[in-house]
């Protein structure tokens, strides 16, 4: 069964259909189909419920703002494991809970002997400056990508630039599709509410 072309072979509307089916309610320029990237940021992804994102200015105090947040984790995953050792009972030659710290950065996982050891692998591994996607229209953010996802994105490696150009492009028109935008207008509906306002008047 041969698939028809609007419709990806998953099933689902292709980018090119999803697109002309904007196209056909919204005035979209070839501008505003492809998300805005804003250097200049910071992230956290040592927790998946974090999301601090920062914006600096400056960049030599990049390094400070971001070592004073990853601190606030480190610090109170110390406080938590305290607690664990302090509320369990203590056991003759096994280390304390609190010896053996974890990276949970997305992907790391690995192990550092004391909270010391962790920040300096985490600003030295994961301290990279972050690029955030944004809208064209009306420049929420909807979606933050590291440096070296995106250096990594734009080698030599095609399927991957276009895996990543597509993710881009899919926040996006998800953006757009599910009513989130504030700067999508109508013509249509735009037209059809001055018409309607007429009518009333008259």
């Amino acid at each position: 069964m041969s698939a028809t072309p609007n419709v990806s072979s998953t099933g689902f509307l292709s980018v090119e259909a999803r697109i002309a089916s904007l196209r056909a309610v919204f005035n979209l320029p070839d501008a505003h189909i492809v998300p805005v990237l804003v250097g200049n940021h910071l992230l956290c992804r040592l927790d998946p419920a974090c999301g601090w994102l920062c914006k600096f200015e400056n960049a030599s105090a990049a390094p400070a703002i971001f070592e004073e947040h990853i601190r606030t984790h480190v610090e109170a995953d110390a406080r938590y494991l305290r607690e664990l050792r302090y509320s369990g009972p203590s056991m003759p030659g096994v280390l304390p809970i609190t010896a053996v710290r974890t990276c949970t950065w997305r992907g790391c996982g690995q192990n550092f002997q004391g909270g010391e050891r962790l920040v300096e692998h985490i600003m030295h591994v994961h301290g990279d400056i972050a690029v955030a996607t944004h809208c064209p229209l009306c420049v929420a953010l909807i979606g933050v990508a590291t440096r070296e996802e995106m250096e990594s994105a734009s080698m030599n490696d095609d399927r991957h630039r276009q895996d990543i150009n597509s993710m881009l492009q899919y926040l996006l028109l998800n953006h757009y599709e599910s009513g989130q935008c504030k700067g999508l207008v109508s013509p249509q509906l735009t037209t059809r509410d001055i018409h309607s306002h007429a009518m009333i008047e008259d």
